[in-house]
């Protein structure tokens, strides 16, 4: 497996990277996302409607392998959002 993590002080991590299960993968991670009974009803109606409702942050996560979590893409795509 290559994994690398971008992070520095803010809220929001960056990984990406390869293996044999999940092909090319990145992944995103904003902290101010929780999920939190202080938070107004919009911000948690927005994260239970994207599936974030755990309290644990919000997630995006793509790869182009057979496995893994998040949405499977194919490996142009991919290019793509390495480029951008």
């Amino acid at each position: 497996m290559v994994r690398f993590e971008l992070e520095d002080n803010t809220p929001i991590r960056v990984a990406y990277g390869h293996d044999e299960f999940t092909g090319f993968f990145i992944s995103v991670y904003d902290a101010r996302l929780k999920w939190d009974p202080d938070n107004d009803e919009a911000l948690n109606g927005l994260l239970e409607s994207l599936y974030i409702g755990d309290g644990g942050g919000s997630y995006f996560d793509a790869h182009t392998g057979p496995g893994g979590f998040g949405k499977k893409i194919d490996v142009k795509v991919m290019a793509r959002l390495k480029d951008s």
